[in-house]
C-alpha cells in the first residue's frame, strides 16, 4: 500500500493532504488490516533442563474450535521449548522454562496503514487496532483458558514445575485481559490492506488489477479480504500461481478430485 499511496492511488483526501496528485481515488487502500494474534505466553518453569529443538523450537501445534461456533478452528496453541515473552516481561534463561503460545485465527478487529510523507524512506503509520472488538477479547480469553488447561494437565506433569505467566494471582477477567494486552504480539501474518472484491472499499478487482490503472496488479497477502485459518504462505503461493495464469490468459484449471482418479 505504501507504493500505491505514493503513486497517487488511495483515499483522495489523504493524498491531497500530503500534496500527492490523485490518480485514482481508492478509499479502501490501507484499511482492513488484520493479523493472527499470538500471546507470549503461558509460561512454565521446568522441573528439569529443557533440551534444544530441531524444529524451530516448536514441537507441536494444536488447532481447536474452543467455544466458537464457526466452521473453522478458532484457537491455536503451540508448545515451544524456549521461554517466549514480550518486552513487557522478563524471560527465564533458555533451558529453564517452556511456553504454551496461544492465539486465535479469525479476528474481527480491523486496523489501518497509511503513509505520513511523500518520502519513500519515511516509515508508514501502522495501527493494527488489535482487540478492538469484543469477539476478539473473548476468544483470546478462551485461548488462554485452553493453554492453561493443557499446561496444568497430567501430560506435562513430568516437565512442569510452576506456572510463571500469567501466574496464579491472575484470576479475574479484568486481570486476565490486562495480561493479554501485555502478552499480545503479531504472528507475522498481516493481510488485507489492498482488499480484493467488488465493493466500495475494494482495492483490486477479482482479476487482481487495480481500478483506474492499466497493467497494474497486486499479488500478495494484502489482497486477502479475510485471513486464512493457518499461516498465509500457502495461500500467497496459490494467488501468485493464479495471477500468472491470468496474466498469460490461461483457462481456469479444472478442479481435481483424487477420489475420482482411476
Amino acid at each position: 500500500p505504501g507504493i500505491l499511496f505514493r503513486s497517487g492511488l488511495g483515499p483522495a483526501a489523504a493524498l491531497r493532504a500530503l500534496d500527492i496528485p490523485v490518480n485514482s481515488d481508492l478509499p479502501g487502500l490501507g484499511r482492513n488490516l488484520h493479523d493472527h494474534l499470538l500471546a507470549g505466553s503461558n509460561l512454565y518453569r521446568a522441573r528439569r533442563p529443557v533440551p534444544p529443538s530441531n524444529y524451530q523450537h516448536s514441537e507441536s501445534l494444536l488447532y481447536i474450535d474452543g467455544s466458537s461456533s464457526r466452521p473453522q478452528p478458532e484457537i491455536a496453541i503451540a508448545c515451544v521449548v524456549v521461554p517466549v515473552v514480550t518486552e513487557c516481561f522478563t524471560a527465564p534463561p533458555v533451558g529453564e522454562a517452556f511456553s504454551l503460545m496461544f492465539g486465535f485465527c479469525h479476528p474481527e478487529s480491523r486496523g489501518r496503514l497509511t503513509v505520513t510523507s511523500r518520502d519513500p524512506k519515511a516509515a508508514p503509520l501502522i495501527d493494527p487496532n488489535y482487540l478492538a472488538e469484543a469477539y476478539d477479547r473473548n476468544v483470546y480469553l478462551d485461548a488462554l483458558d485452553w493453554a492453561q488447561r493443557i499446561g496444568a494437565g497430567p501430560a506435562l506433569a513430568d516437565w512442569r514445575d510452576e506456572e510463571i505467566l500469567p501466574g496464579p494471582g491472575v484470576q479475574d477477567r479484568a486481570d486476565r485481559l490486562a495480561f493479554l494486552g501485555q502478552a499480545a504480539f503479531t504472528h507475522h501474518h498481516p493481510v488485507g490492506t489492498c482488499k480484493m472484491g467488488q465493493d466500495e472499499l475494494s482495492v483490486v478487482h477479482p482479476d487482481l488489477s487495480v481500478p483506474g490503472t492499466q497493467g497494474l496488479y497486486v499479488v500478495d497477502a494484502s489482497i486477502f479480504p479475510s485471513i486464512t485459518t493457518g499461516p498465509v504462505n500457502a495461500a500467497v503461493v496459490a494467488i501468485a500461481e493464479r495471477a500468472a495464469d491470468l496474466l498469460l490468459n490461461k483457462p481456469v484449471l479444472v478442479p481435481h478430485d483424487p477420489r475420482l482418479a482411476s
